[in-house]
């Protein structure tokens, strides 16, 4: 009798997950015919952090009239160059969400990117090594894709991008909590 209880909550349970795992995408993986590096993006070792009070301010309200807010998100990039060339920078552009409030039906997943920033990145990586950045970006509650747009090589030749889908990546779906 008991266990009869229990079978409209397994058939829930089930259904959820069902649902869930339809929508779930699989993160994109750089196409190498098309980029010439490996790029993983991982959330960074903290929880989006606001901080308060920002600029000038009367009688603890802001002077151009918006709520103090700076939202910041990290992220860790490791960059592998399958090339025996060694490369000197990266120009990236990281595609992201702000701390709008929005709403986003299931059927709109992932959604639009209201926030993008170009980042230019020197760091050593040797032929057929690899190298990491921590990157703090201001303003982003959440990353959705980082788009690889050059390289410079040691040897002062570039490539870059034909598109911008061409080496583009969305981080991995596990955030860390805290590192040490």
């Amino acid at each position: 009798m008991k266990y009869a209880a229990l079978f409209p909550l397994a058939i829930a349970l089930t259904t959820t997950f069902a649902v869930g795992q339809a929508t779930y995408q699989k993160p994109l993986h750089i196409d190498r015919t098309k980029c010439p590096v490996g790029l993983q993006v991982r959330h960074g070792g903290g929880l989006p952090s606001a901080v308060g009070a920002v600029g000038p301010s009367i009688n603890g309200k802001p002077l151009n009239g918006e709520v103090p807010s700076v939202q910041n998100q990290e992220i860790h990039l490791t960059f592998a160059n399958p090339s025996s060339r060694d490369i000197v920078s990266f120009e990236i552009t990281i595609h992201g969400l702000t701390e709008k409030w929005r709403y986003v039906p299931l059927s709109d997943m992932p959604p639009t990117s209201d926030i993008s920033r170009t980042v230019d990145i020197s760091l050593d990586v040797k032929g057929s090594g690899h190298a990491s950045r921590d990157l703090s970006l201001n303003r982003f509650t959440a990353v959705m894709s980082v788009d690889v747009n050059s390289i410079t090589y040691s040897d002062g030749s570039e490539w870059r991008a034909p598109s911008s889908e061409a080496c583009s990546v969305t981080p991995s779906l596990i955030m860390l909590i805290a590192t040490r």
